[in-house]
C-alpha cells in the first residue's frame, strides 16, 4: 500500500459558507404517513443537516496524533473518543472497533 501524506485544507469562509447554507435550507412539507416508502424522510434529513452543521466526533485510534493538529479554533466537538488499538487505518486494522464507535456515535440518527 503507498501512502501518502495529505492535509485538508478547506478556507473558513467556505466552511461558513456551507453553515449559513445549510441553516437557510428550505425544507419541504413532509408527506402524511409516507415513512421511508418515498427515499429519506424530511424531519430526518433535517436534523442530520442540522447535526453536520453544529457538531463533529473525533474518534483517535493509537498512534495517530495527527487529527489533533487538524482541528480549527471555532469546531465545537460533540464526541473525543481515544482507543489504544488501531492506528491510521482503523478500518482495516481494527474495524469491529470503528465500526461500533460509528454505530455509538450515530446511533440518534437512525
Amino acid at each position: 500500500m503507498n501512502i501518502e501524506s495529505f492535509r485538508i485544507d478547506i478556507p473558513q469562509a467556505d466552511l461558513d459558507d456551507l453553515a449559513a447554507r445549510l441553516a437557510a435550507t428550505r425544507w419541504p412539507t413532509p408527506l402524511p404517513g409516507v415513512g421511508w416508502e418515498r427515499g429519506v424522510p424530511v424531519d430526518y434529513l433535517r436534523d442530520l443537516a442540522e447535526y453536520w452543521r453544529t457538531r463533529f466526533g473525533v474518534s483517535v485510534f493509537a498512534g495517530d496524533s495527527s487529527i489533533r493538529s487538524m482541528l480549527g479554533p471555532n469546531g465545537e466537538v460533540a464526541r473525543w473518543t481515544e482507543f489504544d488499538q488501531g492506528g491510521h487505518f482503523p478500518g482495516l486494522e481494527t474495524p469491529r472497533l470503528l465500526a461500533g464507535e460509528l454505530r455509538e456515535f450515530f446511533g440518534d440518527h437512525r
